[in-house]
């Protein structure tokens, strides 16, 4: 057994908590007791991001299935920014490609593993 893959096994599974008491937060705090849009849309993304990073490391259906969460807060984080323009300002959420949102080619990234931080 290599002597680094009790560590690497570790610092996955701290990664895992992480990320799960940070989405936890987003979920039972942030996003629902944001009171201006500008604040929702950054608490989703945010959501997303976190979300992305666990897909980094998921296999199989754990990161199809993290993936499309992730897709849903990233959408999310669109409609509402998208509703509310004026008072968002400079929030801007998602990959822009050839003058629109590509949503689908961002959930195909991550579900491959081609997604970079």
């Amino acid at each position: 057994m290599p002597l680094h893959r009790p560590f690497a096994t570790r610092l996955m599974h701290e990664r895992l908590q992480i990320c799960g008491e940070v989405l936890e937060l987003l979920d039972k705090h942030l996003v629902p007791s944001s009171s201006t849009t500008e604040a929702s849309v950054f608490y989703l993304k945010m959501k997303a991001d976190y979300y992305r990073y666990l897909a980094e490391f998921k296999t199989g259906d754990a990161r199809n299935s993290t993936a499309e969460s992730t897709l849903n807060a990233y959408q999310a984080a669109q409609v509402r920014a998208s509703a509310y323009a004026h008072e968002c300002g400079m929030v801007v959420v998602g990959k822009r490609q050839h003058g629109r949102y590509e949503w689908p080619s961002l959930l195909q990234a991550i579900a491959n593993g081609k997604w970079i931080i």
